[in-house]
């Protein structure tokens, strides 16, 4: 998927997205390639980029949210309650 689908699909402006996704690349979230002169990311890399900006949204600094991600990769929500529900689910 090229930064143009992401951003479609995450409702970001591609500059936002790019950025996103440059950080995530940076650390070892997500890797790109280069095909016929796009750089494509894997499919999550939607899910990363929509969860950074929501982390981004309510104001926690890029840094702090890629480690969050860097955590817990896979997490529904970052909402302390939400994720608490989800190891419930996970442990039944």
């Amino acid at each position: 998927m090229n930064i143009t689908e992401i951003s479609n699909k995450s409702k970001l402006p591609y500059s936002t997205t790019r950025k996103y996704l440059m950080l995530l690349e940076d650390a070892k979230l997500l890797e790109s390639k280069l095909i016929d002169g796009s750089r494509v990311f894997a499919d999550d890399a939607v899910r990363y980029v929509r969860r950074l900006a929501r982390m981004s949204k309510e104001g926690l600094a890029l840094p702090e949210a890629i480690e969050k991600i860097r955590l817990t990769p896979y997490a529904v929500s970052d909402d302390s309650e939400l994720a608490g529900l989800q190891k419930q689910v996970e442990d039944m």
